[in-house]
């Protein structure tokens, strides 16, 4: 497997995902970090985006699943999206990392609370 790898970071969505009736009838912000392992020999000494992975894709497979119908885990959202990129964009694999900025931890505390899944081909 390759070393190569193109992270995109910080990406700010509004969801309606959450155990919660609230979390999932109000919504919150979840930040979305993706890395996907490809090869990029090619690409780099091209300079051709045809020969690489245009960003724009995994950026929007992100926010239509953020976006989209509400899940009660992070888990679920991250799966959906590494599952999403593998369908569509050739690579070795895909780490999706989904991060709930302000998770009730318990009653008055809250606190970040992230996911992070990784997917290949081969699961």
């Amino acid at each position: 497997m390759t070393e190569d790898s193109i992270k995109l970071s910080n990406l700010i969505f509004f969801g309606y995902h959450g155990i919660k009736e609230s979390e999932r009838s109000l919504g919150q912000r979840f930040i979305v970090d993706i890395v996907i392992k490809k090869d990029l020999k090619q690409s780099s000494s091209t300079d051709n985006l045809s020969d690489t992975v245009d960003y724009r894709i995994l950026h929007k497979i992100a926010r239509d699943i953020v976006q989209g119908p509400s899940k009660k885990l992070i888990e679920t959202v991250a799966n959906e999206i590494a599952q999403q990129i593998l369908l569509v964009i050739v690579v070795d694999s895909v780490q999706v990392t989904i991060t709930k900025p302000s998770a009730e931890i318990n009653q008055n505390v809250t606190g970040n609370v992230s996911v992070t899944i990784v997917r290949n081909t081969e699961n």
